[in-house]
């Protein structure tokens, strides 16, 4: 399977792995060996109930009283008539 580097001089190739080890080399010394989550969920008030009580209601998607409770305070803050979640901006389109 051919890949667009394949198709790169050797010099380029070289110079972007150089690059890139110089990046990860910056980015493991401002880490000090913590591992490099992305997000690391913080649970400070309710949410630890919150989700378990979705989980036990298996309702972890787009229904359920917490979806239509967010949808409609959602709706009362921004002063719309009414709000839809979805996952993401793309499926928002």
């Amino acid at each position: 399977m051919s890949t667009t580097s394949d198709k790169l001089p050797a010099a380029a190739r070289t110079d972007d792995a150089v690059w890139i080890a110089g990046v990860v080399e910056r980015i493991s010394r401002a880490l000090s060996g913590k591992p490099a989550v992305l997000h690391e969920p913080l649970f400070a008030g309710n949410e630890w109930t919150y989700l378990k009580e979705c989980l036990d209601s298996t309702f972890v998607s787009s229904v359920g009283k917490f979806v239509d409770r967010f949808e409609a305070e959602l709706a009362a803050y921004t002063g719309a008539r009414h709000a839809v979640a979805v996952v993401n901006g793309t499926a928002a389109l």
